[in-house]
């Protein structure tokens, strides 16, 4: 009995002391797979093993980087390791293993190089020398965020990281990668990005290729005293970077086999994984496209073990299928049981069973707005501004108007009008260019021709006030038509808007939901146009405070729904809509308004603007809009931070007077101006003849396209929405008041 009894107590004993390893070897661990230059359909269409488990296994989405024009792509290696808006250059791949020598004239190894420049004892096993030189362009930029701080946050947290591979060239190194796993002075613990990860291919793009097997098994070495691992492929960046060198047949031929080679890896991590693994596979920088053809955005997959497939989505984006860099580092962190710090904006990104087709469709129609939208923009362009021409020729020249019938002139107005209201319907559909066309045609003529329809009925709404309106009735119901569709689209968070053309900038990442600065603008030129153009037809409302209160009432309902973030969530739309609407209101109760309400209209909207991104920056911590980040920023980074954000809303709108469609716009408007110092400005002032308030609310409006201009990063868009739908009422107004039968 003794013996058993020794034997129990000896197997008790062993399982005790087995117990703490295993719970030690169970922690949860991150592994991150860089794969850049891949599309959607490389990982859903393959039938390579590995790819396809992580696929059909694994919650699919797309990145949006969140960053735009020259080193965008180091910028987005950055911004991940930062957990938001971050720059970058080339000094973002300045990685080595500890042993190796760079290649300057910095005496010793990059161990000791980082060691001498920081001061530190220890030698990381791989190193990040630029990391000064990254937080300096930062603080050129106005920018609070630093790279490292994904790294940082984990040390901090006692958990250690790991960077391996690269992705250099022949003659360049590129192993931007390490940085998502370096702490804030470039410190990663275990690792190696030398060329040791590497193994000769004489017939691969540059002559060597990733060592698939040697990748895999030092990450799974690393995890075993490691909780966040950096693995950068390599291979297919090195393919598509040089491209240029190789035959059509020998490009397929390579992108491939490096397919073939990244399918080997992840199948050694998946099948290695001990229960507690999440496998994220990014691809950094979207497919170089053909000639003639346009980018996709580059994909993302989430595995977890003994987890479900499903579509990706944050708080970032508030879209299916679509998640932001900035969420990655957010992501690890949640994944690890770790606090996000305040410095990162992005936030953890989460799957939603089901919900395929919808990535399906948004590469789709990513792909497809790239594609239209300056073709299409170009030719409604030139439709408004010969519309714009013709008419206002019509209202200068009276011998203009036989050459153009004056209802094929108001047609034309209203069906430029009509366009952006047109673009938001034909969006809902298959993404390809012909039904797009065909969808945008007929919303286009349906539009117009409901414009024409409530006009009538507004004739009997208003009964004998009719003839108090200065004109344009068809441009004034459709304003209200357009009012009530955005205002519904707003409480919905811009589900749809989004995907419309005007709004395919929200694909690069300065907005992803709400009422974008395009459609402000619409939205405002609308709002404009409906109440100073109605405001005729009564004019008593100034006199009692019912039409008061209706007025204010009217302009709250727009300033709250364009900025709250639960609706429109756009900071500088509201600051505008107060500016503008608050003009208009006093040129109604006033009969005028000077400098001094202005200066005071935008001081009012600058504290509502604030009031409401403070409220939203303490009550809804974790998954704040725009102006909830813009606030917590403030209050952490002061006022610097803030004034940086204006000079880089105004540098942004001065950049873009100088684009090609923006220059051709100007030049397009010359013919008007022309017409209004001739004699279309003497015409308005006849038409405000017994309308006192006419023309002081169509200056408030423009005073509103001003606002709209200066407090937005692409303002030029929005305040010349808003003043050429004013113009376009305008010239309206005079072909009726010339020939009231057609009006």
């Amino acid at each position: 009995m003794s013996v058993i009894r020794n034997f129990i107590l000896l197997v008790l004993a062993l399982t005790a002391l087995a117990m703490p390893a295993q719970g030690a070897s169970a922690r949860p661990k991150v592994v991150l797979v860089i794969a850049d230059y891949i599309t959607l359909s490389d990982l859903l269409d393959s039938k390579l093993p590995g790819i396809h488990k992580l696929a059909s296994e694994g919650a699919v989405g797309l990145i949006c980087p969140g960053t735009t024009g020259k080193g965008s792509v180091q910028s987005s290696y950055a911004s991940v390791s930062a957990g938001a808006y971050c720059w970058a250059d080339s000094n973002v791949d300045q990685a080595y293993s500890s042993f190796e020598s760079p290649d300057d004239d910095e005496y010793g190894s990059a161990g000791t190089i980082f060691k001498r420049r920081t001061g530190l004892r220890s030698m990381p096993a791989v190193v990040q020398l630029e990391v000064p030189l990254l937080d300096a362009i930062n603080l050129e930029k106005g920018s609070n965020s630093f790279p490292g701080v994904l790294g940082d946050t984990l040390y901090k947290n006692g958990k250690k990281t790991a960077a391996f591979g690269n992705s250099d060239l022949a003659d360049q190194k590129r192993r931007r990668a390490a940085i998502m796993a370096a702490n804030e002075i470039g410190a990663v613990a275990v690792g190696d990005t030398s060329n040791r990860m590497l193994r000769r291919d004489p017939v691969s793009a540059t002559g060597f290729v990733t060592d698939s097997a040697k990748l895999a098994t030092d990450v799974d070495s690393a995890l075993k005293s490691v909780d966040f691992a950096v693995a950068d492929f390599g291979d297919t960046a090195r393919v598509e970077l040089n491209k240029t060198n190789l035959s059509d047949y020998a490009y397929s031929k390579q992108r491939a086999k490096a397919f073939a080679n990244l399918d080997q890896f992840l199948s050694r991590i998946l099948k290695d994984s001990d229960g507690r693994e999440t496998v994220i596979l990014a691809s950094m920088a979207a497919k170089i496209p053909v000639r003639g053809d346009k980018s996709r955005l580059a994909p993302i997959v989430i595995w977890h073990s003994g987890g479900s497939s499903g579509s990706l989505t944050s708080s970032t984006t508030r879209t299916v299928g679509l998640v932001s860099g900035f969420d990655i580092a957010p992501t690890v962190l949640a994944a690890l049981d770790i606090s996000k710090p305040e410095k990162m904006v992005g936030t953890p990104i989460t799957s939603i069973q089901g919900k395929e087709d919808q990535v399906k469709w948004l590469d789709s129609m990513v792909l497809l707005c790239r594609k239209t939208v300056w073709p299409v923009l170009g030719v409604l362009a030139a439709i408004g501004i010969i519309a714009v021409t013709a008419a206002g020729a019509a209202v200068v020249f009276k011998g203009f108007r036989p050459v153009v019938p004056g209802m094929a002139l108001r047609v034309l107005l209203v069906a430029t009008m009509a366009s952006p209201l047109a673009m938001f319907f034909a969006v809902p559909g298959s993404p390809s260019v012909v039904s797009y066309a065909l969808r945008l045609s007929v919303w286009m003529v349906a539009l117009t021709a409901a414009a024409f329809g409530m006009s009538s009925l507004l004739k009997r709404v208003l009964g004998d006030r009719i003839n108090r309106l200065p004109g344009a009735l068809p441009l004034v119901a459709l304003s209200l038509i357009t009012m009530v569709v955005l205002f519904i689209e707003a409480c919905g968070g811009g589900q749809i808007i989004r995907y419309a053309l005007p709004s395919v900038t929200d694909f690069r990442g300065y907005r992803f939901y709400g009422i974008g600065n395009e459609y402000m603008g619409v939205w405002l030129g609308c709002v404009f146009i409906a109440m100073v153009w109605l405001r005729e037809c009564f004019p008593g409302w100034a006199a009692g405070y019912k039409g008061k209160l209706a007025a204010l009432a009217a302009s709250m309902v727009v300033i709250l729904w364009l900025g709250v973030p639960a609706f429109g969530a756009n900071a500088g739309g509201m600051l505008a809509a107060v500016v503008g609407l608050g003009a208009v209101y006093i040129s109604g109760v006033k009969g005028k308004f000077g400098a001094r309400d202005v200066a005071a209209l935008v001081i009012l909207g600058c504290l509502v603007v604030a009031c409401v991104g403070f409220m939203e920056a303490f009550l809804s911590r974790g998954a704040q809009s725009h102006i909830g980040l813009a606030a917590s920023v403030g209050s952490r980074g002061g006022y610097s931070i803030l004034l940086a954000t204006i000079v880089r809303k105004l540098s942004m709108n001065i950049s873009l007077i100088g684009t090609t469609q923006a220059q051709t716009a100007l030049i397009g408007a010359i013919p008007f101006f022309i017409f209004w110092f001739s004699s279309i400005g003497r015409k308005i002032d006849e038409l405000s003849q017994g309308r006192p308030t006419f023309h002081s609310g169509i200056v408030a409006s423009i005073v509103g396209a001003g606002a709209a201009f200066l407090f937005n990063d692409s303002g030029i868009v929005a305040g010349g929405l808003i003043f050429g739908f004013l113009v376009m009422a305008v010239l309206y107004s005079l072909l009726d008041r010339q020939e009231p039968a057609l009006s």
